[in-house]
């Protein structure tokens, strides 16, 4: 698909396992769940390969192995975004429970 799209592809199987190998997301660290039942689509927490410059090229310099969930949150609108966001969120529900 990368082809089709004219993206360039550099990434590799060892690149790719070392970053699953590890067992947590690129960005929160969080562990991964690699159970067969539920890697997939629907898997919140299973690895997917994020590009940094959405729309960019599949090259391990534009990409990251992160949970499915951040990945889907942050495809559409970038870090920046997602960080105002999240960061908003938290502060409003840590001032909620006191």
């Amino acid at each position: 698909m990368a082809k089709k799209k004219g993206w360039l592809f550099d990434l590799d199987f060892d690149w790719l396992f070392e970053r699953v190998e590890s067992g947590t997301c690129e960005l929160s660290g969080l562990k991964f769940d690699l159970g067969l039942a539920r890697v997939g689509k629907n898997n919140s927490y299973a690895p997917s390969i994020y590009r940094i410059v959405a729309g960019g090229d599949y090259t391990k310099e534009n990409c990251r192995v992160v949970l499915h969930a951040l990945n889907t949150a942050l495809s559409d609108w970038g870090e920046d975004i997602y960080f105002d966001v999240a960061a908003a969120y938290m502060e409003r529900v840590r001032g909620q429970a006191t």
